[in-house]
């Protein structure tokens, strides 16, 4: 899989920009990402030629799958049914 790492700003003079391309690298080396809430069409026409599914059905996995989290908002691994799951059925 390929993740890019963001490089440091060129402009020294924004610290928050550092401060974020700092956090998501973080984020990164830990194995997590940043992913779009929605998916473009370019990522349902992937997920639907790898799960041998149509675009609506990509579309219904990838919102159950940004979706399946706690009220905590971390997933549980353990939980018969993750949070939203239930209600796309």
């Amino acid at each position: 899989m390929f993740i890019q790492t963001l490089k440091q700003p060129a402009n020294e003079n924004s610290p928050r920009l550092t401060a974020a391309a700092e956090l998501m690298n973080a984020f990164s080396e830990q194995g997590l990402m940043f992913v779009p809430a929605d998916p473009h069409a370019g990522m349902v026409a992937a997920g639907a030629l790898a799960g041998g599914v149509d675009a609506a059905t990509a579309r219904r996995i990838y919102a159950a799958m940004v979706g399946a989290e706690d009220d905590d908002g971390i997933y549980d691994d353990n939980a018969e049914t993750p949070l939203g799951l239930a209600e796309m059925r």
